[in-house]
């Protein structure tokens, strides 16, 4: 009864509402148009028209066009305005039922005083003020005149701009993105309101089992550090989630939208190319090419955009950790003393290389548009760890080394209609999304000298460096390897989305105006976790067992499997592959 009793309602609701803004409508008639920059004729985003006398209104769109429904029908004085422009006001002569177009062209805003130089960035974060100003949601905008203007390397680094926005960062470089404190895999990234498929993570590894390095990340979060910012428009972050937004996000959502072609054919080409003064190094480039053109009377229009770029992500550091004194207390500050427990020093060594293509069809109908986004990015990084760990506790030395090349990438592909009815406007996508975070066969060693640390007790408060002295390298015959593991994991996800949004415009009279949204989507996705790890612990703790035949047989079959700390590789450069068929084997 409940259940029968509320689906009547909703009809209820449902046919007054169509009923209502179809009377209004019979009594009424629409204005529409666009609003450019009346020097250099670029569309202004998010100017307000409002019919004076009324709260009837609107604000342009990403394209600078405007609609305003249901006006009585009769004549009225329009206002509109933007911020640091000159406003204008003119009169319109409203028709039943029909629609009155006309374009506008505002100019800007002069002040007498000393001389104000504006940037390109400056004129671009006007329109991205405007697009905050007039949504309805808590939103933060970064315009295309920002993301061009200032270097970034991904569209991560791009948000970190806006306030509430912090990065986590991967070798330096922002890739995932936090909005008011919470995790990626709170916040939901879209490209044109489509979502898109999570790359999860790079981390590796099984924490159940020995002689392994991290564990498996496999949450929903996006990796944005393969998304080139020379393919966006504009970026907006919403903090407040409305019904038409993703219900599966906490946080926020970032929402991205990607060039279109402009009138007339043009294109754009952009080389960098620079030295990395810690590698000694000359190569690092960025190439982005683009070329635009519109067709049929400006109706069909083709914006084709690939980037392809290399960079270095070399990095050393030291970490060290510190145990306390129980019964010592420092009488100056009063606190336990410290003593150094161990030290890692690290070198990362990394090369990136980043490719991207965009493919944007757009045929434009007289009250709407046909749409269509292709887009993919694919990040490749080809990395080397060396670590060297210092245990003043055990007074050993270890060393640790580690390599792979981690694939990841992104895909997006849209159908989009989008119709202005009069009575009603509608929005209709399908999607398909893909992604993939792969990395195969990544080895990892362990390798152990003993007695390599002979200090007989670590004074405390005594810093890393002043230690050098008490740790002593005795040489490839004394280093051993203790364990080895080869990682491969693949993380992929495809999926497929329908959406739909509607869009009734409602009057009542001069008092109010707004509309009644409604809406639904559809969403299938497919996830796949890939992993393995072979490893074998060199540890010989009795006589027989499996770790002593498997330590027996690589030592066999290798008797000089030594390592070299200071090269950084084992003299015979034998590969772990073979290392583990000769287990099998053996």
């Amino acid at each position: 009864m409940v259940k029968i009793f509320y689906k009547n309602v909703i009809t209820i609701i449902a046919l007054l509402t169509v009923v209502l803004s179809q009377s209004l409508y019979a009594q009424s008639g629409s204005f529409k148009g666009r609003i450019f920059d009346k020097e250099t004729k670029e569309v202004l985003v998010g100017a307000n028209v409002v019919i004076q006398g009324t709260s009837i209104g609107a604000a342009t769109d990403l394209d600078g066009n405007f609609v305003i429904r249901n006006i009585p029908v009769g004549k009225h004085i329009v206002k509109i305005s933007y911020i640091g422009y000159n406003p204008i006001t003119v009169d319109i002569d409203i028709v039943a039922n029909r629609t009155l177009e006309q374009n506008f062209s505002l100019q800007p805003e002069t002040i007498e005083g000393q001389a104000v130089i504006i940037t390109a960035q400056a004129q671009g974060q006007v329109s991205a003020i405007q697009q905050q100003l007039t949504s309805n949601k808590i939103a933060n905008v970064v315009s295309e005149a920002r993301i061009q203007e200032l270097p970034d390397f991904n569209a991560a680094q791009a948000i970190s701009r806006l306030p509430g926005i912090a990065t986590l960062e991967s070798s330096g470089e922002a890739n995932k993105i936090v909005i008011r404190g919470l995790a990626p895999q709170f916040n939901q990234v879209a490209v044109g309101g489509i979502s898109l498929a999570s790359t999860g993570s790079t981390q590796i590894g099984a924490a159940s089992q020995g002689g392994t390095a991290g564990t498996i990340n496999n949450d929903r979060s996006v990796d944005l550090s393969m998304i080139s910012p020379y393919m966006l428009k504009t970026i907006s972050v919403y903090k407040s989630l409305t019904p038409d937004l993703n219900a599966n996000a906490i946080g926020g959502v970032v929402n991205m939208a990607l060039r279109e072609a402009p009138s007339g054919l043009k294109g754009d080409l952009l080389w960098q190319s620079g030295y990395t003064s810690k590698s000694k190094t000359y190569g690092n480039y960025r190439g982005v090419l683009s070329l635009s053109s519109r067709f049929l009377d400006d109706a069909l229009g083709v914006y084709v955009l690939g980037n392809a770029e290399k960079y270095d992500r070399d990095a050393d550091n030291m970490n060290a950790s510190y145990s306390t004194g129980l019964l010592d207390k420092d009488p100056v500050t009063g606190f336990n003393k410290i003593q150094v427990s161990n030290v890692t020093l690290n070198r990362h060594i990394e090369t990136r290389k980043r490719y991207g293509a965009n493919l944007i069809l757009d045929y434009k109908l007289p009250n709407g548009v046909i749409r269509s986004l292709n887009m993919f990015s694919q990040l490749n990084s080809d990395f080397k760890d060396y670590r060297t760990i210092l245990n003043y506790k055990e007074k050993n030395l270890d060393f640790t080394y580690r390599d792979g090349l981690t694939k990841t990438e992104v895909g997006i592909n849209t159908l989009e209609f989008e119709n202005d009815f009069g009575f009603m406007s509608m929005e209709l996508k399908g999607a398909y999304t893909y992604s993939r975070n792969y990395l195969p066969e990544s080895p990892f060693y362990q390798f152990r000298q003993t007695g390599g640390v002979y200090a007989g007790s670590i004074p405390y408060n005594t810093v890393p460096e002043d230690l050098v002295s008490q740790v002593k390298y005795l040489g490839t015959a004394q280093t051993y390897l203790s364990s080895v593991s080869l990682f491969s994991t693949e993380y992929k996800e495809q999926g497929q989305s329908l959406k739909g949004d509607f869009k009734v415009p409602v009057n009542i009279f001069d008092i109010a105006s707004g509309f009644i949204k409604f809406g639904g989507s559809y969403k299938k996705s497919v996830h796949k976790n890939d992993q393995s790890t072979p490893y074998v612990t060199l540890t010989r703790s009795g006589s027989s067992g499996i770790t002593v035949r498997i330590a027996d047989g690589i030592m066999s079959n290798f008797p000089g499997v030594i390592f070299d700390p200071v090269a950084g590789k084992w003299p015979e450069q034998i590969s772990l592959l073979q290392i583990l068929i000769s287990t099998k084997n053996s």
